[in-house]
């Protein structure tokens, strides 16, 4: 869900008193007819557009959970007359990272060099922008252009801006594109890290109270007509919290929390990986402070033999632990774990980079670099199923997705006698079946492909056979799990 968020630059006055509206949830707008040259496989299945409403005389600035944001100047975009567009407008966006989300788009994703020959585009990131008011799509003043900042999962070099011909359907190359490094996910992972959970109930066997004595005299103070006959009692709740007890003296007084506690009164963390001495014995416990709330911990027996020599820390105070009931603490727990899961999904959905880029007109942009297909192995292929299939139908193909989950390439029936692929062995292959049923040559199939084998032929060629999954593709998730994204 987008967040509202407040123009924040100085250098666009213009900007300062604008309404920003943010968007409301994906809407299923798809493509204007002109765009005749991209055809959805599955309509329907297709990312959906982020709807963004706005006055056009204000302009705005608007943002994705991942992290990108557009800049729209105030009276920058015009009707198709060329006059000032005006009043409410409606700016439709949205991109594309993945293999299934360029599959299910329908957009093509070839260009042809200069003497003709198709290469495949591997994208760092793709995006469909437009902006319609009464059902008529708007355009771009040339003196003020959108500024996009484009999130990316690859923050590699060598990725040019690319714009597509909605006639012709060839791609033409805008030069390189810049990157910025988005650090505030950096900074976000640190706070991820640093979050902690608490305490998972039962507690485990590294928390522990230094003796039984203690664990009485949370309850008793030093009441010893209490405490003998409640004993069994207390040692039963212990062990309901799961607290180790060992019979460990120390009479220090140490900070913690602004006070100065009694060791034993403290619920300890063991951090070692030893484990703390048990014993009818008594044990003496000496204490150097390493941090704010670790230390080093030495336990000795009566004679003077270490037995312990190792980092613990301060979990809480006994009396804070037992104020409430460990199923407070269990619930407490889940309550936290389910924050710092929920947290950490919203980190992994930000981009490692950003991508700029100015939009003079709208339509569909592309972050690509052309596929390096010098190790190719070029065969005559044979492709086989399990069931009966038309190969034979105008739509058939075969669409071979790479092991970066991010090529994608068409192979219709024409072009199986001068089939060429990357010796890619978590690659993936499949075939779209009629209802939506997928036949697929999976990356298990293809770890047993022996590709220097093919390429010592003196006329290579392999026979792939495809197996039909029962499961028909209702949705873009169900194409998602199939390749394994």
């Amino acid at each position: 869900m987008q967040k509202p968020q407040n123009l924040l630059s100085a250098g666009m006055l213009c900007l300062a008193c604008a309404v920003i509206l943010f968007a409301c949830q994906p809407s299923k707008q798809t493509l204007s007819a002109k765009k005749s040259i991209i055809h959805p496989p599955i309509p329907g299945l297709e990312m959906p557009f982020h709807s963004f409403v706005f006055e056009a005389e204000k302009g705005g600035r608007f943002y994705l959970s991942n992290g990108t944001n557009i800049t729209v100047l105030p009276n920058s975009l015009l009707l198709s007359d060329g006059s000032r567009a005006s009043g409410k407008v409606t700016l439709l966006y949205r991109e594309f990272h993945k293999a299934d989300d360029v599959y299910l788009s329908g957009i093509p994703m070839e260009v042809k060099d200069a003497k003709g020959k198709s290469t495949v585009l591997q994208t760092a990131g793709m995006f469909d922008m437009k902006a319609m008011q009464n059902g008529t799509e708007l355009k771009i003043a040339d003196a003020f252009p959108i500024q996009l900042q484009m999130a990316s999962y690859v923050a590699d070099t060598g990725y040019d801006a690319w714009a597509l011909n909605s006639e012709t359907g060839q791609w033409k190359d805008l030069g390189s594109s810049d990157t910025i490094n988005n650090n505030g996910k950096k900074e976000k992972y640190k706070m991820l890290q640093s979050m902690d959970a608490g305490l998972a109930f039962p507690l485990d066997q590294h928390y522990f109270a230094f003796c039984y004595n203690a664990l009485m005299d949370v309850h008793y103070g030093r009441d010893i007509y209490k405490v003998k006959p409640n004993a069994k009692t207390v040692i039963n709740k212990a062990e309901r919290y799961g607290i180790q007890y060992s019979n460990i003296n120390n009479w220090e007084e140490i900070p913690y929390k602004g006070k100065y506690v009694p060791t034993s009164m403290l619920l300890w963390k063991n951090l070692s990986g030893m484990a703390i001495p048990k014993g009818k014995k008594e044990m003496e416990a000496s204490l150097m402070k390493l941090d704010e709330d670790r230390y080093m911990m030495r336990i000795e027996d009566e004679k003077g033999k270490i037995l312990f020599n190792g980092k613990v820390s301060i979990a809480m105070t006994l009396q804070s632990l037992y104020r409430f009931p460990p199923e407070y603490w269990l619930n407490h727990y889940q309550q936290a774990l389910a924050q710092i899961d929920s947290t950490n999904k919203y980190v992994e959905l930000l981009a490692d980079v950003y991508r700029n880029f100015e939009v003079k007109q709208f339509g569909i942009y592309n972050y690509d670099r052309c596929l390096n297909n010098s190790q190719s192995v070029e065969m005559a292929a044979n492709f086989s199923f399990d069931q009966e299939v038309d190969v034979k139908s105008p739509d058939f193909e075969i669409v071979y997705v790479g092991g970066d989950k991010r090529t994608v390439i068409k192979f219709p029936p024409a072009t199986w006698q001068t089939f060429a692929i990357m010796p890619d062995k978590e690659a993936t292959m499949f075939a779209l079946l009629p209802g939506n049923k997928v036949a697929i040559f999976n990356k298990s199939d293809f770890k047993q492909v022996d590709f220097s084998k093919i390429k010592s032929m003196p006329l290579p060629e392999f026979a792939f056979h495809l197996h039909t999954l029962p499961k028909r593709i209702t949705n873009a998730s169900d194409l998602n799990s199939i390749l394994e994204i």
